[in-house]
């Protein structure tokens, strides 16, 4: 089976994205805030659309190699996710804000005690034994993957051996 280079795919969708931003927004009429909605509702739109893509493609025998990827490469919100950090192996973690994360409570949102800038700062986050953990400098992972499907149940007319 013939592999699609995934840098290249990535490439291109970032390519098309700047193209639609520019093309259908006047970029001068828009503050950051609003530069900023527009840029993830496109990255969820290309999302869709790519999503819809691979699976016409899988369709015809095309496969994509499911390994690391630059850290350069994942969406601005993964979900969960597996990061690879040579110091620190392979470990589960995200890319969210602190007011999105879950990882404090609305209180503590309200409560003053975080900036505006440190509560909707994007950053990689893992859970660590004492919670959650910003991952700052050195510590931010090199690479990520999408977390593995699930195992697939199989009836026991289909177990190997029967």
């Amino acid at each position: 089976m013939t592999k699609i280079d995934e840098e290249a795919l990535h490439a291109a969708k970032m390519a098309f994205a700047d193209a639609m931003t520019k093309q259908r927004i006047g970029i001068g009429s828009l503050d950051r805030d609003d530069l900023a909605l527009v840029a993830e509702k496109t990255d969820a739109m290309l999302e869709s659309a790519l999503s819809a893509y691979l699976t016409a493609i899988a369709e015809e025998g095309y496969v994509i190699e499911q390994g690391w990827r630059p850290i350069e490469t994942a969406p601005p919100y993964t979900g969960e996710v597996e990061l690879y950090r040579e110091d620190a192996g392979v470990f589960w973690g995200e890319r969210t804000t602190l007011e999105e994360s879950g990882y404090i409570s609305e209180q503590e949102i309200e409560s003053g005690q975080w900036s505006n800038e440190a509560l909707e700062a994007l950053d990689w986050w893992y859970w660590g034994p004492n919670g959650a953990v910003r991952l700052e400098g050195v510590e931010i992972p090199t690479h990520w993957r999408p977390l593995p499907d699930p195992p697939a149940m199989i009836s026991k007319a289909e177990e190997p051996g029967q």
